[in-house]
């Protein structure tokens, strides 16, 4: 006889809501499989692996460290130290102790469930990262990222998935600034104007974001920018005069965000207030903008993502989940919102309201939508590695851009919510 691989881990608990609490909200595991009449639940953990968790009642006692049986569970952080910088954060923002421990090749966490089993979170040590393995969807994608996209998404993709430096992202974004502050350049590839435009700026300040790379400075010189072209009330156009003497795509052609909207001004302020930006106008915009979120009627998907956006960063509370839970009720009329899979049209699908397991947003949503997406999302992968688009863009030039950023969001995605 031979064992052909690991199978799965199984832990008892007391109280199966706060278990799937601690290791779906806080640890990110996606759940694969619910069985009420066992009082199980089983997690996914990357690709293959699962986690079995039983619950054996309130009054049972926790895991005594003393007597034999599972000493700890370990798992492997994507995104190397960086990932595990995050790790503790999260932990830390939970009030979770923890203690870091230094092997020499690599470095772990250790903390202690609800029920005092203890878990392990560690970077794959180098000669384990480095070890050539089968051909997977992050693989094939990171081909067609490299082989492809612009310098700035492959950045990206090297920061997040790769353990790069945050600054090979800050270089790779100043091609696209210019002297006010503001980026242009066709940073977003559907305008493909060189000057500053709100969109451009929206998109650098974004793909920090994502990247985890927090610049006051670079929002602050942002809002030098941003506070020239916004309206008094603080209101945001996507494009300011002159920019359609370039190529664009046609929605931007037929004047779709060409006036001035605090919906677009969310989105924005939402980054900002994630950078930490402390500029003047930003104040202004960040009141004018909560004022805006808790009362205007909107029907259109990527303006409730705006809205959306704001509401996650810039409240809390009862009020954050309320005014999450009367967005939610205009998304099924808005415009671009796609609720159905497969998904055949361009729009916004749950997972763009929704990209982490830990987005507030999370719990105004129907876990079987999510998920029906999420196994869309991936069945969608090309064969040459990238992500398709379902719209036309200005030119073939920025189509296999877009397909560069499409392909990054969705590897984002699918690694968030523990599909990578």
């Amino acid at each position: 006889m031979q064992i052909e691989r690991f199978g799965h881990a199984a832990i008892r608990v007391r109280d199966l809501s706060v278990a799937e609490s601690f290791y779906g909200s806080l640890l990110g595991f996606a759940v694969a499989h619910r069985y009420p009449d066992d009082n199980e639940v089983i997690f996914r953990v990357g690709n293959d692996d699962q986690l079995l968790v039983q619950a054996v009642g309130r009054q049972a006692a926790k895991a005594d460290p003393a007597l034999p049986g599972l000493h700890h569970i370990a798992f492997v952080v994507a995104g190397g130290e960086p990932g595990l910088q995050r790790m503790r954060e999260r932990l830390e923002q939970n009030d979770v102790a923890y203690r870091t421990l230094d092997h020499g090749d690599h470095r772990s966490v250790y903390f202690h469930d609800p029920d005092g089993n203890q878990v392990e979170l560690y970077q794959a040590p180098e000669r384990i990262r480095r070890t050539p393995r089968a051909t997977t969807a992050l693989q094939r994608a990171r081909a067609f990222v490299y082989g492809n996209a612009r310098r700035v998404e492959r950045a990206l993709f090297e920061v997040v998935f790769e353990e790069g430096d945050g600054e090979s992202l800050v270089s790779a974004l100043s091609a696209y600034r210019n002297g006010d502050g503001g980026f242009g350049h066709a940073l977003e590839p559907d305008l493909r104007a060189p000057s500053s435009q709100p969109l451009h700026t929206e998109t650098a300040l974004l793909m920090l974001k994502q990247a985890g790379v927090r610049r006051s400075d670079i929002a602050d010189t942002c809002c030098d920018y941003l506070a020239g072209v916004a309206r008094n009330d603080a209101a945001l156009p996507a494009f300011t005069a002159g920019a359609l003497d370039y190529p664009a795509a046609a929605h931007w052609q037929a004047g779709f965000g060409a006036q001035p909207s605090l919906d677009r001004t969310c989105g924005i302020v939402a980054s900002l207030a994630w950078h930490g930006a402390k500029h003047p106008w930003f104040e202004a915009a960040r009141m004018a903008c909560l004022k805006h979120i808790e009362s205007a009627d909107i029907d259109e998907a990527h303006h409730l993502r705006y809205a959306f956006e704001a509401a996650e960063v810039l409240l809390d509370g009862a009020t954050r989940n309320r005014t999450l839970t009367r967005l939610r009720s205009m998304l099924d009329r808005a415009e671009f919102f796609v609720a159905e899979t497969p998904v055949a049209r361009y729009g916004l699908t749950p997972l763009h309201f929704v990209p982490t397991q830990d987005t507030t947003a999370r719990r105004v949503f129907d876990d079987a939508l999510i998920e029906r997406h999420l196994d869309d999302l991936g069945a969608c992968q090309n064969d040459d590695g990238g992500w398709p688009i379902r719209f036309d863009p200005p030119s073939d030039g920025a189509r296999i851009e877009w397909r560069g950023n499409w392909t990054l969001e969705a590897l984002m995605t699918l690694r968030a919510w523990g599909r990578l």
